[in-house]
């Protein structure tokens, strides 16, 4: 009887560490814009290639179930990202989401006549979504400037 109290005890140690070592993990997991390319542009639309990195910096390998976003410009979605099979984040590496963007000429000519007054533009793409680690939600919302 005693042994199987302190053997329960000892499983529930490990489970409880086991789960605060992944939690941690998904709270540090690093989501960013790694690249933008031009892929074509008129005077209507601006159509980027966008480059999502989600990069584990964890020593624990994380299997995510589906992950999905916006890419968001001026108040504007601009592309929405998903991945709907499940993917591995191996430790200590990163895995890389493409996407297509589209930026609305009306975006652009606004733009165009901002920079002409003088004003200072708005270059910030935002990253909001989620992603579904074992049936669990995990939103985000980063920042990233434009260069």
């Amino acid at each position: 009887m005693r042994i199987g109290l302190i053997l329960l005890s000892v499983l529930g140690v490990i489970a409880f560490n086991t789960v605060i070592s992944i939690k941690q993990a998904l709270k540090n997991l690093d989501i960013t814009i790694s690249k933008t390319k031009l892929l074509s542009s008129d005077f209507s639309n601006i159509k980027l290639q966008i480059d999502v990195l989600i990069n584990n910096p964890s020593n624990k390998a994380l299997s995510i179930n589906n992950f999905k976003a916006n890419i968001i410009y001026q108040g504007q979605i601009i592309s929405r990202i998903f991945r709907t099979q499940s993917f591995q984040l191996p430790k200590k590496a990163g895995t890389l989401i493409r996407s297509e963007g589209l930026i609305l000429g009306n975006s652009i000519v606004d733009q165009f006549i901002d920079i002409l007054k003088g004003k200072q533009i708005d270059n910030n793409i935002i990253i909001d979504g989620q992603l579904n680690y074992k049936g669990v939600i995990i939103p985000f919302k980063e920042t990233h400037k434009l260069s």
